[in-house]
């Protein structure tokens, strides 16, 4: 299953967190992988 989310380019270092930390805790509490653009914010 994959789902897209458009996320504007400056909230994408909220997304991703200080190290990384927000990204991580989401992947692990979904189960799920993120990838993310920086440059589009796709």
């Amino acid at each position: 299953m994959e789902h897209l989310a458009r996320i504007p380019q400056d909230r994408i270092a909220v997304l991703i967190g200080k190290g990384g930390e927000t990204r991580r805790m989401l992947e692990e509490a979904c189960g799920a992988s993120l990838e993310i653009d920086s440059k589009s914010g796709e």
